[in-house]
């Protein structure tokens, strides 16, 4: 039985959520409706996918994948009321392995839930749109920016897969390296960029 925690805060839309999900086959919902409940679950139980507004009434839903780190172990879906680019590229450089909006149809829901269930990307046309729109924009400055930074190749190639939101495990696996040589690298790029964090190691790079 795979696990599933929903976290919303407006009821109607968390019925609909569970709604739209419930015919998954081997998947059990448990529900969440603020930062601090999903936290209390998820120290409490083992989830597979983790479906994530944004818009919670402690925080922004961001800080579970931004702060607690929840994406690098946890399948993560967000969910929200519109497309921002900032949210996009946050929620995507954080580890989100997608980005929906509320008013998809509940078998669309359904459908990038189950992507989630087994691993994979799930992200709406008009995100993908923005996401590719920043990259384009980004790309060539982070070019000129990273030739400061000494970084080497396989560092440059870690940083990268970073970016796309792999976890350490999926970087060792891409690269067919042991996830202790990409914590050496990890640890490298941070001395040579002289920050403390992915976030903060991205932004300095790209911008």
């Amino acid at each position: 039985m795979r696990r599933l925690l929903i976290v919303e805060d407006d009821q109607n839309i968390l019925d609909s959520l569970v709604f739209a999900v419930s015919d998954i086959p081997n998947v059990e919902i448990s529900q969440g409706s603020s930062l601090k409940s999903a936290r209390s679950m998820m120290m409490e139980s083992q989830f597979e996918g983790l479906l994530l507004d944004l818009g919670l009434p402690d925080g922004n839903g961001l800080e579970l994948i931004e702060k607690d780190g929840v994406a690098e172990t946890l399948p993560t879906l967000i969910l929200t009321a519109a497309i921002d680019r900032e949210m996009v590229v946050r929620a995507i450089v954080a580890g989100a392995r997608g980005y929906l909006t509320k008013d998809m149809p509940n078998d669309a829901i359904a459908s990038a839930v189950e992507d989630l269930l087994v691993g994979n990307c799930v992200m709406s046309s008009s995100a993908t749109r923005l996401l590719m729109s920043y990259v384009k924009k980004e790309s060539q400055d982070a070019l000129e920016r990273i030739s400061d930074f000494g970084l080497s190749q396989k560092e440059l190639e870690v940083l990268k897969l970073i970016r796309e939101g792999s976890t350490y495990l999926e970087i060792a696996e891409s690269l067919h390296i042991a996830l202790s040589t990409v914590q050496y690298h990890i640890k490298n790029i941070y001395s040579k960029l002289g920050v403390t964090s992915k976030i903060s190691a991205l932004q300095r790079v790209y911008g």
